[in-house]
Formats: structure tokens, C-alpha cells, sequence
């Protein structure tokens, strides 16, 4: 037998061309046909055949069958249970015929393979499916079977021209060109042949035509590989003679490329089902691939939350692997199976087998299968995990199937590996449009909002707050879908600020879609209701969590868990509602998608239990803030660092909450305890905010009010507003003073060591007092500390030797301590003594040993003032080069900690080095740039500080005039950092080669 779909319908018998005349008749042996000797259900050919099915249509269809049975040979179509199928052998079918010649050619050398793909394409006699193009159940495979075709065309031409035949393709590529002008692989493929043919001047005109159709039509450029085609051919080069396959265009135009078209369906072997359109999977896609490939099991779960994409991600998975298995792929959707027992039926209708053949049994069901070779997807298996085993012994017993579940939770039952789906990649804060677009998330965004609006714009103005609302959203692609739904109705900007109802805005009234992928609500709450009540309960609890939790916090906050948290925390990992998220700290942390804690929060308010609930949340890390102190300052910081920063977001919510609820004292106390923190990790700026607006707040205690104040001396201290530092400790000392406790001392060390350093009086004397008061109060850290700028002020003041006795004093307390950043700190002052005492070599050592300890702790505030302390040795050394390149590697740190006194500084070294290299007038810009910044930095480190002479402002005047140094400066004042280094690099880098 002979059936023939790729072209007319036709059927060949052994005594010649078979009759079949009846429209409809036709239509059933094609439905059949295409479902490559699977069971096609009954209602299924009446959906297919009828828009608005007759009464009669099941006894139509019977009818039907019947015909064609009476002119097929016996046996060759049957009826199951479940529906008919139409046993052909594959070589029978030009269709599959067709699928099997193309899937197997890749795996022979080029020659062979080429060979294989004529024999393939022989197969078609006009279009795929010629007497069905506008049946709806033959649209789908249409598409499908004439994009093979053309990918195998592509594939053969591309082998032809790889053997010099390319006067052999002209004519076929000029045609397959003219009917997808838009393909650019086909283009550039007719350009390789036209210029091998030495006809370049038609080249470059096939190029331009190319070029404006696609501007023309869709708006857009050639892609690179297309306009690097034509810079090769305009240049005549070499390469062009073996120019690989590989740096040919996609087939796709511009705005699709690198992804499938909507609407392109599954293919060879799979079910006539569209394909959607895929963002950012590549990576997924390959992994996959390699685990059902090379894991060594022909089993593998896909798991992953509510609408992060497990079943797009399956099919596609399943449509690129189809083609290597002999008998195709089948998938089976489970969704509205809601007995376990009724998995064999469902997964014998998807293989194609009856289930009277199959009698239940996974033995039989294998044996039914024989040797057949498929990949089955077994979609949203996750309420049905008792039936996991069943699927084991299938897997085990059918040796040559394979199998690919998709579940929101892991199923123990099944014997198989796991791959957890992750979200999209969020996008680059602050990367502009271009960046942007090419994320995936952004990119399915937009792709989706313009099918609702397709005059959407995606801007300078647009781009970031897209951005900002996939990054809100998770990458998670059923809420960016949803999102981008509403751009008809709500802007992006918009539809942020209502997030905080994430649940309900993020819906649709599609019905196109499952009732579950209609709403993020309805996707979270079928996980919900699976899970038993208790656990229900905690997963409610742990919805306070902003940033993530560990067991040890969640067992302080979660209210109901009966003291089985870590069973529960573990089913809920099970059912991808609690994701692992790292172990800094040494913790293992646990984080919900901010999707699924809005869920849970809803949940937690409906329980009456929020209020309790937030309340011991708020205590929990006010205890953690109070252990967090003292470890930042000891041995182990480092741990605590990361520890801290991985719970910010919950103490800021343990702030806000104590600062709502009359409680700011608890408030403050949280804040000025992580001093140490907001200080390393470059956050003084917003801490001394929040500082600042707590402490306008009522009914503070004396004790918190002082507390505060202390607080913020200390964020000013770091941000060289030193007359705030003044202030503040002016007003807090009062109550301190006669305590003899640490924040006593602590106070007199901030003023003391912004007026020893400056060379005023009193500041040496306030940093005595504040030594003494350590050594009563036997604070070794505070003692450290105190010597530290003890010893930095005695330098000031000549007193190198005693200095240095005083600050290696302090080193030897520090490394003690085990501080790791008072080391650092202890290196850098004994760097600057050195320097000032005018040991070059000494300084370096020191400061280079401190470079070695800042970066240990990521301490970017001190790792900037040891960059410039090593940009002062190397001026004083007269290697302008070194202090060029140091100078300028202290901005980047500097500016991570907004420390703006070490930003002027660091642009008065550059201005000086400016100077030294004779251009007067830059170093003039880089003067007025560095007094944007506050003037008091001078007064903490200048390099004149430490006898390293610097440009001066007076001789600059003196030499080119007030007016054209004023003019220069001015215009410096409108330069920030990176403009500076800009002006730099434009100006001094060419000369700085010769390290003059």
C-alpha cells in the first residue's frame, strides 16, 4: 500500500490507484494518517470533520470508516475502545516517509546526507495536504510539514554550495527566495552562490532588496550575520570561498529570530499541536536534552512553581527530540484526570495503544508497545503521585520508551531525575533599551503586550519600569503574560504601582486558556488545595518572610507548626512553593517567588493570625540585630555580613513594623546595631535616612534618642559631613558621659578623630578620654580603635615614631579581636604614618597588605582610601603612571560606597597628577569636579597630609589667569566621576605610557 498526503490525496494499492471520491471520507483517512498509527478518538474525528456536528454525526463517522474499510486491505484499520487507527507502516506514508529520511540524514557525512534530503524532498508533488488547506484539522500539519521542508531544502542547498556547486543552486535558490523574501538564511544563501559564481555586483543587489523589504515590512535592520555577508562580498574576501554553514543568517526575520514562530506546530511524530513561542530556554532546552540523552534514565521530571512554564518548556523539549525517535512523541495532559487509576487509559490513548490490548498493566501495556521507540509527555502529573510507581514499571518493562512528566511538586514514587525549572533571567537594573529587550523576560513582555497592542513602545522612558515590573513579577512567565495582557488598559508604570493586588490584576477572561492559567490566584490555589491542612498553615505563617527565611527564624515566627516545621518546610520545597536559595551564612535558606508569598499573605490575613504572626517576626530579628552586633566586629564577620544581607529585606520589614506599632525604640536600635554593616556594604546614605526620619518620631526613650543620634554621627562620620558628626555626638554625649560605656566612647572617638586628623585642638585629648574610658570599661575593641586614631592624629602632628608605636599597639589588638576590618584600617594608618614620615617602601608594604585585607571583607569604603594611599606613594615616587591607574581604580569602590570624600580626593590625586603631566587646565576641570564634593574630606586625607605635594590652586591661578582657571573649574563642576575619569583618560592615558 501507498498513501500519498504531500501533494493531492492519493492511494495506491497492489492492483493500482485507489478511488476514494467522498470529501468527508477523504478527510477521516488524512486524520488518520497523520496520527502516524495512533488511536484517533471518535468525538475527536467528529470535532476535526464538523464546525457544528450533526445529531447524526457519530453514526456518520461509523459510515464513514466503514467505506473505507471495504477499500483498504483487512485489517489495516481498526477499531479499539477508544477510537480507530489506521495501521500503515511508516515507509507506507509519504508523510512519515518524509519525517524519517530527514531525521535520519544528520547522521551521515555531508554527501550521504545530501543525498538523503533530495530523496526526502522527491517525496512532494505540490503542497502538504493539497485537498485540505482550509480544513481547520490540517492547518497546523501544514505548517509544520512545509517548514521541514523548507529547513531540509535550506540543509541540502547548504551542503551543495559546502561542495563548490553553486551555479547548481541558483536557480532553486532565486525561487525559494522570491516565495520567503523575508528568509534571510535563504538570502544569504543565494548571495554565497551569486558571488561564487563571480556575479557580485547581483550580490550585493540581492542583499539591498533584502535589506528593504525587511525595513520596509517589518521595521527592522538585516541581522548581523546577514550585514557581515555583505561587508565580506563588498570587500571581496577570502573567507567567502569557505565560509562555514554555521555564519549563514537564521531562516528567521529580525523580530524572530532565535525563537519559533506563533503558530508553527510540533514537529516530526508529535501531536498537531501549535507550538508557543519560547523566550530565554535555550539553556533549559539543552540540559534536558542532555539528561534524557546521557542521564541513564528514560525518565525525567520536570518540576517548578505554578506558571513558571513546565509544560511550553516539556513540548518543546519533546518537539526537537521527536525526530530522533523512530516512533515520534505523544502527550497526555492530565489535568482533568483526577483518579489515579485512570493514568493507564489516559497514557494508552497517548502511545496509540488500546486499552483493551494494554488490560490496565504496565507489563502489558509495554508488550502492546513492543519494540516502538517514542517519547511520551506525561503533562501536570502533580495530583496524581500515587500513580508514580505505575509509571516506573512502564519505563522499566518498555525498554525503548521514554518519558517526560512535567509536575509542580518532585514525586519520590518515580523513578526517574529531576530538572527544576528556574524562572526567566530577570534583567540588568539600569541597562538601556537595547540590553533590555534582548532579555527574556522583557522580550516576552513585549512580544505578548503587542498582540494586545501593537503599537506599544518600548523607550528610554518605557524600558526601565518594564523592566522593573518582569523583575516584581519573577520572571515567572504565566504572571509576565498575564501582566503584558493588560498594556491595553494599564501602562507598565500603572500596573507597578498596583502590584501590591498582584493576585487579582493579574488575570484574564480568555477561555481559550485553563481556568487555572486564567488568574496567578487560580495558579497558586491549585497547589494550595493539595496540601494537607497543617502544612497549609505554615506556608500561611511563612508569608511574613520577605527576603527568605532559614529554620531557625521561621521556627521563631511560624505559629502553627506543630513542631514538625522541617517536615513541612520540606513538602513545601516538594510542591515548589519554597524554593532552596543558597547558604550564606552557612544557613540553607528557603524564599518563596514574591507571586507565591502574596498568595500566602492573603491567606495569613484571611486566618485572623497576621497580626501575632508579623509580631514575633519583628522580635525575631530585632534579636538577630542584637546578636549581629558584636559578631561584626569579632572573627567571624564575615559569616555575620552575608548572614545580614541575606536578611535585610525582613529586617526592614521588622523596622517598619516597630516603627508602626509604637515600638521605635526597637526601631532605632535595629538600625544604629548594624552600623558596622550599613558602613562595609556601602548603605550609610539610606541608614542615616531612616535614622533621620525615626527620630522625629514620638514617645522615643532618652536612652533611644541618644542611641540614635550616635547613629547617625556615625553615618555622617563615613560620609565626611563632619559637622553633623559634631553635632549629633554634641547633643547624645550629654547622657552618655558618666556611664562609662561603650557608646560613650564611641562618641568621643568620632570627634576626636575628625579633629585630631585636621591638626585642630582638642581632638588628641577627646581620644585620650576615649582610651581611658575603654581600658575601665575593658572594651578591647574600643581600645583598638581609640589607638588607631590616636595614632593618626599624633602623625598629623610630626609624631611619626610615637604614632607608629601607638597603631601597631592597636594591629596587635585587632588581629587579637580577629577583626578583620580593623586590621585593614590598623595597615592603612600605619601605611599613612610611614608615608608621612617619608618610607616610601614601608608605606607600600603596609598598604598593600591592607589592600589584601579590605577586599577579604568586600569593605569597599576602605578599600578606596587604600587605593589612594598607594596612588600617594607612587606620586611621591614621581611614577605618575601608577598614581594615574590607582587613582582611578579608587573611584569605582569609592562610588559603590558613596564615599563622596574619597571621590573628591581621589579627583584632587588625579587634578595633581594632571598638573605633573602638563595639562594645567584639566587639572583645573578635575578641581572644580572634586569641589561638587563636601569640602570637609579635605580635612580627613589629603595626600599634603602626609607630605605628598599636590597641585596647588593658588599657582595654577597665578600662572594662566583667574579667569581661565575659574572658566576651566567651572566647567569641571558639571563633570561627575565618570566624566572625569572620561576627561582622563582622553587627555593623560596616551602620555602616561612613559611614566613620567
Amino acid at each position: 500500500m501507498e498513501f500519498l498526503l504531500l501533494g493531492p490525496l492519493e492511494v495506491g494499492g497492489e492492483d493500482g490507484p485507489i478511488a476514494i471520491p467522498a470529501a468527508k471520507q477523504r478527510a477521516v483517512l488524512a486524520i488518520l494518517l497523520l496520527a502516524a498509527g495512533g488511536t484517533v478518538p471518535g468525538w475527536r474525528l467528529i470535532e476535526e470533520l464538523w464546525p457544528e456536528p450533526p445529531v447524526s454525526a457519530r453514526k456518520v463517522v461509523q459510515t464513514y470508516v466503514s467505506k473505507l474499510r471495504q477499500v483498504l486491505p483487512e485489517g489495516l484499520l481498526q477499531t479499539h475502545q477508544t477510537g480507530y487507527a489506521l495501521h500503515a507502516g511508516r515507509g507506507e506514508v509519504d508523510v512519515t516517509r518524509f519525517e524519517d529520511l530527514v531525521a535520519g540524514a544528520g547522521r551521515h557525512p555531508p554527501h550521504q546526507e545530501a543525498a538523503m534530503l533530495r530523496e526526502a524532498l522527491a517525496s512532494w508533488r505540490g503542497p502538504a495536504l493539497q485537498d485540505f488547506v482550509d480544513e481547520p484539522f490540517a492547518r497546523a500539519d501544514i505548517v509544520r510539514l512545509e517548514a521541514m521542508r523548507l529547513t531540509a531544502q535550506e540543509r541540502r542547498i547548504e551542503i551543495d554550495l559546502s561542495l563548490g556547486q553553486h551555479d547548481a543552486v541558483l536557480a532553486e535558490l532565486g525561487t525559494l527566495v522570491g516565495e520567503s523574501p523575508l528568509n534571510e538564511r535563504l538570502r544569504g544563501q543565494l548571495i554565497l552562490a551569486l558571488y561564487r559564481g563571480g556575479r557580485q555586483s547581483d550580490a550585493l543587489g540581492v542583499y539591498r532588496e533584502g535589506r528593504r523589504l525587511l525595513v520596509d515590512q517589518l521595521g527592522v535592520e538585516p541581522g548581523p550575520s546577514l550585514r557581515r555577508l555583505e561587508e565580506l562580498v563588498l570587500r571581496q574576501d577570502p573567507e567567502l570561498d569557505v565560509l562555514p554553514a554555521a555564519l549563514l543568517p537564521d531562516a528567521s526575520p529580525p523580530r524572530d529570530r532565535g525563537r519559533p514562530s506563533a503558530g508553527e506546530p510540533s514537529p516530526t511524530g508529535g501531536p498537531r499541536r501549535a507550538s508557543e513561542v519560547l523566550f530565554g530556554r535555550d539553556d533549559d532546552l539543552a540540559r534536558i536534552r542532555q539528561l534524557v540523552r546521557d542521564g541513564g534514565k528514560r525518565c525525567l521530571v520536570l518540576t517548578g512553581p505554578a506558571g513558571i512554564g513546565k509544560t511550553r518548556l516539556a513540548v518543546e523539549a519533546a518537539a526537537r527530540l521527536g525526530p530522533e525517535f523512530s516512533g515520534g512523541w505523544g502527550l497526555v495532559d492530565l489535568t482533568r484526570v483526577d483518579d489515579h487509576t485512570r493514568v493507564a487509559a489516559e497514557v494508552c490513548s497517548g502511545l496509540g495503544v488500546s486499552a483493551d490490548d494494554a488490560q490496565g498493566t504496565a507489563e502489558a501495556l509495554a508488550d502492546a508497545l513492543g519494540s516502538r521507540e517514542q517519547l511520551l509527555v506525561l503533562d501536570n502529573f502533580e495530583h496524581l503521585a500515587s500513580a508514580a510507581p505505575w509509571v516506573s514499571t512502564l519505563v522499566a518493562a518498555a525498554g525503548r520508551l521514554t518519558v517526560l512528566v512535567t509536575s509542580r511538586s518532585s514525586l519520590p514514587g518515580l523513578d526517574g531525575l529531576e530538572y527544576l525549572v528556574p524562572p526567566l533571567e530577570l534583567p540588568a537594573p539600569n541597562a538601556g533599551p537595547e540590553t533590555l529587550a534582548a532579555n527574556p523576560a522583557v522580550a516576552m513582555f513585549l512580544d505578548r503586550a503587542r498582540l494586545v497592542r501593537p503599537d506599544f513602545g518600548f523607550t528610554d522612558f518605557t524600558a526601565p519600569t518594564v523592566a522593573q515590573l518582569c523583575a516584581r513579577l519573577d520572571g515567572l512567565p504565566l504572571a509576565i503574560e498575564l501582566a503584558a495582557a493588560r498594556v491595553d488598559m494599564l501602562s507598565p508604570r500603572a500596573m507597578l504601582a498596583r502590584l501590591d493586588d498582584r493576585l487579582d490584576l493579574l488575570s484574564t477572561d480568555h477561555d481559550t486558556q485553563p481556568v487555572w492559567h486564567r488568574s496567578l490566584r487560580a495558579a497558586v490555589d491549585r497547589s494550595y488545595q493539595l496540601l494537607d491542612p497543617s502544612t497549609r498553615a505554615v506556608f500561611d505563617d511563612l508569608a511574613a518572610f520577605t527576603g527568605g527565611f532559614t529554620l531557625d527564624t521561621a521556627a521563631t515566627v511560624v505559629t502553627s507548626t506543630d513542631g514538625r516545621l522541617l517536615d513541612a518546610v520540606a513538602r513545601l520545597r516538594t510542591a515548589s512553593l519554597v524554593r532552596a536559595d543558597g547558604a550564606p551564612g552557612d544557613e540553607p535558606r528557603f524564599t518563596m517567588l514574591e507571586s507565591i508569598r502574596a498568595y500566602a499573605a492573603g491567606r495569613l490575613t484571611a486566618s485572623g493570625r497576621r497580626e501575632l504572626v508579623m509580631a514575633a517576626h519583628a522580635r525575631t530579628y530585632a534579636r538577630l540585630v542584637e546578636d549581629a552586633e558584636p559578631e561584626l566586629r569579632g572573627p567571624d564577620q564575615m559569616r555575620w555580613l552575608d548572614l545580614v544581607q541575606a536578611e535585610l529585606p525582613n529586617i526592614r520589614d521588622a523596622v517598619e513594623w516597630c516603627a508602626s506599632h509604637d515600638d521605635t525604640d526597637a526601631a532605632v536600635g535595629m538600625m544604629i546595631g548594624l552600623w558596622r554593616f550599613w558602613q562595609v556594604r556601602g548603605l550609610t546614605r539610606a541608614a542615616r535616612d531612616r535614622l533621620e526620619e525615626l527620630m522625629v518620631l514620638p514617645d522615643l526613650s532618652d536612652a533611644a534618642r541618644a542611641a540614635g543620634h550616635l547613629g547617625i554621627a556615625q553615618c555622617a562620620f563615613h560620609q565626611g559631613d563632619y559637622a553633623a558628626v559634631h553635632e549629633r555626638v554634641a547633643t547624645c554625649l550629654p547622657y552618655y558621659r558618666g556611664r562609662d560605656d561603650f557608646f560613650a566612647g564611641f562618641g568621643l572617638v568620632l570627634v576626636g578623630a575628625t579633629t585630631g586628623r585636621a591638626g585642630e585642638d582638642g581632638g588628641g585629648a577627646l581620644l585620650a578620654e576615649a582610651l581611658d574610658l575603654a581600658t575601665r570599661c575593658r572594651d578591647q575593641w574600643l581600645q583598638a580603635i581609640c589607638r588607631v586614631y590616636l595614632g593618626m592624629t599624633m602623625s598629623a602632628q610630626g609624631r611619626h615614631q610615637t604614632a607608629t608605636f601607638t597603631i601597631e599597639e592597636a594591629l596587635r589588638g585587632a588581629r587579637e579581636l580577629g577583626d578583620a576590618r580593623m586590621v585593614a584600617w590598623s595597615l592603612v594608618m600605619l601605611g599613612r604614618t610611614a608615608l608621612a614620615a617619608g618610607d616610601t617602601a614601608r608605606a607600600g608594604r603596609r598598604l598593600e597588605e591592607a589592600l589584601v585585607w579590605e577586599r577579604r571583607v568586600r569593605d569597599a569604603w576602605g578599600e578606596a582610601w587604600v587605593l589612594q594611599g598607594l596612588a600617594a606613594v607612587a606620586l611621591a615616587r614621581r611614577e605618575l603612571t601608577a598614581a594615574l591607574e590607582l587613582a582611578v581604580s579608587s573611584l569605582g569602590p569609592a562610588q559603590r560606597a558613596n564615599n563622596r570624600p574619597a571621590i573628591a580626593a581621589a579627583l584632587r590625586l588625579l587634578a595633581t597628577v594632571a598638573e605633573r603631566r602638563g595639562e594645567p587646565l584639566v587639572a583645573a576641570q578635575l578641581l572644580g569636579a572634586a569641589n561638587v564634593q563636601p569640602d570637609e574630606g579635605r580635612r580627613f586625607w589629603m595626600p599634603e597630609t602626609d607630605g605628598v605635594p599636590v597641585v596647588d590652586l593658588a599657582a595654577l591661578t597665578l600662572r594662566h589667569g583667574v579667569t581661565t582657571v575659574e572658566e576651566h573649574r567651572a566647567r569641571g563642576r558639571g563633570l561627575n566621576a565618570d566624566d572625569a575619569v572620561a576627561l582622563v583618560t582622553r587627555t593623560l592615558t596616551d602620555e602616561s605610557s612613559s611614566g613620567t
